[in-house]
């Protein structure tokens, strides 16, 4: 199965081990380090899966995660916002609220993020990647 993960973190550290780790699992990993950039490129590649960092250059991920939602290529894509530290209800909700399928807190363990993306993507229906 051909599978598509879009990450979208302003720090590259972190960006980076992410996608090598989803690259080692078979995925097409696409990368971007703020919300205009994610979008530009969800529009061209249709992920699957779009981890999300919850604050990215100061923008929140439910702007993302609207315009991700609002577009018929990215409609059906599993969202899951990767939150801070310190586990905040209002972020979750609101992330949740605005199209998010899930909701991480840093720290997290790398198999329960896997085991999280392996979820919301058997959760989600087979969608079309034409273009529009």
């Amino acid at each position: 199965m051909d599978r598509s993960i879009l990450i979208v973190y302003d720090d590259a550290t972190t960006r980076d081990l992410l996608a090598a780790n989803f690259d080692a699992l078979g995925y097409r990993v696409s990368c971007a380090g703020n919300v205009a950039e994610a979008n530009a490129l969800a529009s061209t590649i249709a992920p699957d899966v779009v981890l999300l960092d919850r604050i990215v250059k100061g923008q929140p991920a439910l702007v993302c995660a609207r315009q991700l939602r609002s577009e018929q290529r990215t409609a059906e894509a599993a969202i899951i916002v990767i939150g801070s530290q310190v586990p905040k209800d209002p972020d979750a909700v609101v992330a949740l609220d605005s199209g998010a399928d899930d909701y991480l807190t840093t720290p997290f363990s790398m198999k329960v993020l896997l085991a999280r993306v392996e979820a919301v993507m058997r959760r989600r229906p087979l969608h079309s990647k034409t273009t529009s």
